[in-house]
Parts: C-alpha cells; sequence; structure tokens
C-alpha cells in the first residue's frame, strides 16, 4: 500500500510516497502541533500627538510612557478594548478629541 502526500501551494514535484515501511510517520493534520502554552506579553506604550508645520507632519509624545499587561488567550477584540481602557487613564478628555 502506497500514499502520496501533496502540500499545498507546491508543485507536484514536491509530493512525497509514503509505502508500509513510513506509514507510521503519517499523522492526521495538527497531531504533532506543540502545546499552547498561555503567556504574559508586556507591551510599551506612548501617546503622540501629530503636529503640522508648514509641509511636514511631526510627532510629539505626550504623557508618560506605560506598560499594557496582555495575555495571550486574549481576542483581538479584548485587546483593542483594553488598551483604550489603559489608555484613558494617561489622556485628558479635551487631548483625546484633538
Amino acid at each position: 500500500m502506497k500514499i502520496r502526500v501533496h502540500f499545498y501551494n507546491f508543485p507536484e514535484k514536491w509530493d512525497e510516497w509514503y509505502g508500509d515501511e513510513r506509514l507510521f510517520n503519517l499523522a492526521p493534520l495538527g497531531k504533532h502541533k506543540l502545546a499552547f502554552k498561555e503567556r504574559i506579553y508586556l507591551i510599551p506604550c506612548f501617546h503622540k500627538r501629530l503636529i503640522a508645520n508648514e509641509d511636514k507632519h511631526e510627532t510629539q509624545n505626550i504623557g508618560i510612557p506605560f506598560m499594557l499587561t496582555v495575555g495571550s488567550w486574549y481576542s483581538w477584540e479584548q485587546l483593542a478594548l483594553d488598551t483604550m481602557t489603559q489608555a484613558a487613564r494617561y489622556i485628558k478628555f479635551n487631548e483625546a478629541i484633538t
């Protein structure tokens, strides 16, 4: 018995054939993946304001830099919400509008 394994987005010349002696190397997709490790990341954040000077645009740092603590289990929506929540602690209301 022989099984042909095709790799997506590669030409057929890269296909591999597995015979009886190599069948034990095959496993369902995702079987050999590493276990997911939950981690906590610290992301340095700082605020910048765009300043229009004649023809060039420059940025100016505002306030104090802060560290954003993010877990690897966060979704993109949770990350955006947490970033805005922590940033709101450091920005005055009138600066956030301009």
